[in-house]
């Protein structure tokens, strides 16, 4: 173990207790909860479902006005079923009504705000309790460990990270090396930006790498140019924010010689999950949130919804995020408790590819609109160098908006890519009704 890995180790747990988010806290918690029978566990959560129904009806305005319309009445379910009753709530509903659901008692919620960049094209801005958070990375420790990771390991991040560089902040920096954590950010792929991850590999040799499936899978098809086979110490990648495909897996574990272990999840209902060596779907923390699929088809495919049973400064209650997903009956071979998502269908989106050979990803480009107040995106390749970037707004787009976006896909594509932001009343849907963010819309 090199000295700054110890250093982690050591320095961490007192540092997170004392900034009130004591993850390590959370994850003893849940290595102990793993003992709990079934019925004991099913009970817990019960309980808390009821905590926060009841909190809901006293303190937030939206779900007490919406529950009353549809002629819900219960105020602590009986039994997992009975939200069956309830209505489900989309991520339309939540931006809507965003001032309604914020309870009259939030000064008393230790929270944080929070935004996402909305991989299904369509941003959101909402609240964690801090006591949700501490869970949640608890059981990002968890996930990760299923993959050989321990908290201060080196970690090398091939992922979004800062859009531009300066922008990155003091605080952001020191988390960074309190974790071990090391990035190249990676809107896109072309020859320097892999020789640069290539560089920070060799100089961290990280137990894992993070990031976007697509960005890795582009980087191995470059780095055989200068460094062909596998890296010293390298355990396993962890890939996140967008569909896994096969193929990525297949080039990935090929390339570097290590398993790949996916990742899937959203911040703002509040659903994590993680694969196992088994990789055969994806562990979730039940004791987080419920999860449901709604109308399934005969395969058992249907919309995904959760309910968070933890976050009282912004609860969602049956929040549809716009994901088909499986739920597996059967537990999991590998022994552990924490039921499986089977399959999930959604965040996908086409690679960009530009005329110097440069490309740009879905996950990457999210990014951009994280704190625009807009209510959707789409970024569209009409041309080899033609973007088109359509907003949807009720509003004119503001110019600060229009140059940062032209900025960032500039910077990491190229300066000849022309770029056109249009605002539009509605967004493209694929056959499936479902929102692409990215595409491309040209002859290939």
């Amino acid at each position: 173990m090199s000295i700054a890995s110890y250093f982690s180790r050591t320095v961490a747990p007192p540092l997170f207790r004392l900034m009130k988010i004591d993850i390590f806290h959370y994850r003893r918690w849940l290595l102990e909860t793993e003992k709990w029978s079934p019925e004991k566990r099913d009970k817990w959560r019960l309980e808390r479902l009821g905590d926060i129904i009841e909190h809901c009806w006293d303190h937030v305005p939206f779900y007490k006005m919406l529950w009353e319309n549809y002629g819900v009445k219960i105020r602590r379910p009986r039994h997992f079923n009975e939200l069956n009753h309830f209505p489900i709530v989309t991520r339309d509903m939540i931006r809507d009504n965003r001032d309604q659901l914020i309870p009259d008692n939030i000064e008393k919620i230790p929270h944080k705000a929070d935004s996402t960049g909305g991989t299904t094209g369509s941003p959101l801005k909402y609240f964690h309790d801090l006591k949700l958070h501490a869970l949640r990375y608890g059981y990002v420790l968890i996930g990760w460990e299923f993959a050989g990771y321990h908290f201060g390991d080196d970690v090398c991040y091939i992922a979004g990270g800062s859009l531009i560089a300066e922008n990155r902040s003091l605080r952001n920096r020191a988390r960074s090396w309190l974790e071990r954590g090391h990035g190249v950010s990676c809107v896109g792929m072309n020859m320097d930006v892999a020789l640069k991850c290539h560089q920070m590999i060799l100089k961290f040799k990280p137990t894992v790498i993070h990031g976007y499936p697509s960005m890795i899978a582009e980087f191995c098809n470059i780095k055989d140019h200068f460094h062909p086979g596998p890296y010293d110490d390298l355990k396993a990648v962890i890939t996140t924010a967008e569909m896994l495909h096969p193929h990525y897996r297949k080039q990935i574990e090929d390339n570097l010689c290590v398993p790949v272990f996916d990742h899937y999840g959203f911040n703002d209902g509040g659903l994590l999950s993680y694969e196992c060596i088994q990789h055969s779907g994806y562990h979730y923390n039940d004791l987080e949130s419920v999860v449901e699929v709604i109308d399934p088809d005969a395969h058992g495919t249907g919309r995904l919804a959760v309910t968070n049973l933890w976050n009282h400064s912004m609860p969602f209650i049956r929040y549809e995020n716009g994901d088909l997903v499986t739920l597996n009956s059967e537990p999991c071979s590998c022994g552990r408790i924490y039921p499986l998502i089977g399959n999930v269908f959604g965040r996908s989106g086409d690679i960009l590819r530009f005329a110097n050979g440069n490309t740009l990803g879905t996950p990457g480009l999210t990014l951009i609109f994280k704190e625009m107040p807009i209510d959707g995106w789409q970024v569209v390749q009409k041309g080899l160098n033609n973007i088109e970037v359509r907003i949807k707004t009720n509003h004119e787009i503001n110019p600060y908006d229009i140059a940062y976006i032209k900025k960032v896909i500039h910077l990491h594509a190229s300066a000849d890519v022309d770029v056109h932001v249009v605002r539009v009343e509605e967004l493209s849907l694929t056959s499936r009704g479902k929102l692409k963010p990215v595409f491309v819309e040209m002859n290939q």
